[in-house]
Order: structure tokens, then C-alpha cells, then sequence
């Protein structure tokens, strides 16, 4: 069994030699707080559970610096657009009462479910379910910069909408060429069956620097994809299993445009790549440097790793086994936590690595590959 520290020395953020930027989300004094439930009303000021707001767009609306959104359990048909950004001491907080509670559906045409165009912002908790849409393609977008989901299921988006190069993802971070947005945080998300299999559309479709740490992902294409202008990019303890393309790939830039963007400091450590189409995926270039693949296990996939030669980054302390997951199914409805006889116990990189994980643990001072750290099952 796992022991435990009381409290952590680490943190999330990237000491990595090269990495262009660090953030760390924290709450905060709020500067007001806005509430939203099915019961409320848009004409309300929003600034009391007892007359909330009626939709997260209004509350969108009306948030500013230091701002939280607190919504109600409830199940919210809208198109989500916040414009309106924070700043580095007083971000705006989007959070779900409860886990997964607040459920956000797609109206009838939307592209979009939640469009996060403003930096500084953190959606949390949220339950992204694209069930049943024809036109959706990408479950939550965010190109402000600064910004990050965290703790939310995205689930159902772009699984009848069609596959061509319009492409889509679960969670999207800048689709363009050439923004000047950056750093974001994608950690403990459940992203499960987003695009039916389409190559184009990804469960996490990176195009930034930033951090991707504790997530799960199953039932998607790439499982998490880092394409457009994607450098210092910082993939740790994430469980990928069953996408139909690869675990963890990088270097969509050179393949989209040839030239013109090199791939730099992608570090993917303390990953389980387990039973996909591929394993790891990277590009082929001389300008193509400081990235590394090493200390993951990369298992049961079609093809391990496709990094070819010269290889565009370093592959040291992998691990070929079976994680040994309590409950393995293919459909996402299993266990993911580890047994106890796993080869990946307390076999992980501790620098830059995520000081809690999925459920919340905190992660001791030898830590597991994964989302999930080690308990006694």
C-alpha cells in the first residue's frame, strides 16, 4: 500500500529548462460571486442563491476580475461565450456546485458548446455532454490564454457531426496558426467518446504552451493531440486507453503547413498509453529538439511509438507491461486506479509532477504513472 505525505513539496508548475512561462491557478478572494440554477431568471442581478441568474451565458455576461459562478445541479441547453477576461491576480472562476452536476447540452445548429475566448478564466467541475448533436465539434473551447479546465467530464461531442478537416476535439486550446495566446492548464479530466473516430477530431487538441496533467481519456481519435505552434508543453500522469489513433502525439504543425513551426520542449512523462491505436507519435526534423518521451508506460498498442530517425526526442525508463488496472474495460466503465501488484508504483518522475491526483490524493514522495495514485484494493 501507498504511504502517503501529509503535505507536498512539489508543485505543477514547469521548472522545465526552456518553458516559456509559469502560472498556477489559485482561488482567491472572490471580488463578487454570481450564481446560476434552472430556477432562476436572467432579469435577476445574480448576485444571491436565492435569485440567481437562469443561464451561465448571462452570467458570462455580467462576470468580472475576481469574479466566481457558482451553478446550481441542473441541466443548462445553451451556447456558452465569455469574452470577458481576468487578470494574473484576480482570475474568473466558472464552477459547478457539484461534480459533474452543472450539465451543459448543446442547442439545436451550435459548432461550440462553451467558447472561452477571455484569459484568465478556469471552468471547473462542469459536465460537457454533446449527446445527440449533429453539429457539434468541439466540446469546450479556449483561446484567451491564461486559462484552464479542470475537473469536468466531457463526454458524447462530435460523435455524428461528420469527419473532415473542419476538425474538433473535446477540449481545444487556440485552433490557429500564429496566435500570440498562451499557457494553459488542462488537469483531471474524464474525456470520453468524442468523434466517433474521426482522425481530425481529438479527445484534447493542444495548439499552446501549457500543462496537461491527471486526465483521462478513452474512446476518442488522438487521445491528446498537440498541433498548431505547440512548444513547451508539459504532458504528465494523464491514463490514455482505447482512442483509436495514438495516446500522446505532437508535431501536427509540420505536418499541416511543412514548415516554419518547430516542435520544442514537449516533456511526456509518468503516462499509462495503454490498448490504442498507437502509443506515442512525434515528428522528424533537425530543428525538432529538447523533447522527451521518457518514463511512461506505452503498452498493447498497435504501434508503440512512431518517433522514426533521428528521433525527435529522448525515450528512456519505458515501461512494457500490463498496468494492471483494478477493472480494465475498453468501454471507459471500468476501474482505472492501479492494483497493487502494478509495475508502475512509485516508478514516476516526482519534478513538475502534479502534487494530487484525479480523485483529489495527494500524490506521496515516490508517485505511480497515471491518473490515479495507488491505494489498497
Amino acid at each position: 500500500m501507498k504511504t502517503f505525505a501529509n503535505s507536498s513539496t512539489r508543485t505543477s508548475a514547469m521548472f522545465v529548462a526552456g518553458f516559456a512561462a509559469l502560472f498556477t491557478v489559485t482561488a482567491g478572494a472572490s471580488a463578487a460571486d454570481l450564481y446560476v440554477s434552472t430556477l432562476g431568471k436572467d432579469t435577476n442581478v445574480g448576485t444571491s442563491s436565492s435569485a440567481p441568474l437562469r443561464t451561465i451565458q448571462r452570467a458570462a455576461v455580467l462576470a468580472k476580475p475576481g469574479y466566481v459562478v457558482h451553478v446550481a445541479p441542473g441541466t443548462y441547453t445553451e451556447t456558452v461565450t465569455s469574452t470577458v477576461s481576468g487578470t494574473a491576480t484576480a482570475r474568473i472562476r466558472f464552477v459547478s456546485d457539484t461534480k459533474y452536476g452543472a450539465i451543459l447540452k448543446p442547442v439545436t445548429g451550435a459548432y461550440t458548446m462553451w467558447s472561452q475566448r477571455g484569459g484568465y478564466t478556469d471552468i471547473d467541475g462542469f459536465q460537457v455532454n454533446g449527446a445527440g448533436s449533429t453539429s457539434v465539434r468541439i466540446g469546450i473551447a479556449m483561446t484567451g490564454g491564461n486559462s484552464s479546465v479542470r475537473n469536468s467530464w466531457i463526454h458524447d461531442v462530435a460523435m455524428t457531426s461528420g469527419c473532415d478537416n473542419r476538425g474538433g476535439g473535446g477540449i481545444v486550446t487556440d485552433q490557429s496558426r500564429g496566435k500570440t495566446y498562451s499557457n494553459y492548464q488542462i488537469f483531471n479530466n474524464r474525456v470520453h467518446k468524442v468523434g466517433g473516430g474521426c482522425g481530425y477530431i481529438q479527445g484534447i487538441y493542444h495548439n499552446s504552451s501549457g500543462m496537461i496533467m491527471n486526465n483521462v481519456v478513452s474512446s476518442t481519435s488522438q487521445g491528446i493531440n498537440l498541433g498548431h505552434d505547440n512548444n513547451n508543453t508539459l504532458i504528465m500522469n494523464n491514463t490514455l486507453f482505447a482512442n483509436s489513433g495514438y495516446g500522446v502525439r505532437y508535431g501536427g504543425c509540420k505536418e499541416a503547413y511543412n514548415n516554419g513551426c518547430p516542435t520544442r520542449n514537449i516533456q511526456v512523462h509518468n503516462n499509462i498509453i495503454y490498448a490504442n491505436g498507437g502509443g506515442i507519435q512525434g515528428p522528424i526534423a533537425s530543428e525538432d529538439v529538447g523533447n522527451s518521451v521518457s518514463t511512461n508506460l506505452v503498452y498493447a498498442n498497435r504501434t508503440n511509438f512512431d518517433l522514426a530517425s533521428p528521433s525527435s526526442a529522448t525515450k528512456t525508463g519505458i515501461i512494457s507491461a500490463d498496468p494492471k488496472f483494478v477493472q480494465y474495460l475498453a468501454s471507459g466503465d471500468g476501474n482505472y486506479h492501479l492494483q497493487t501488484t502494478s509495475p508502475v508504483i512509485s516508478k514516476g518522475l516526482t519534478a513538475n509532477a502534479p502534487i494530487t491526483d484525479f480523485d483529489g490524493k495527494t500524490r506521496g514522495a515516490k508517485i505511480d504513472f497515471g491518473a490515479y495514485e495507488s491505494y489498497l484494493y
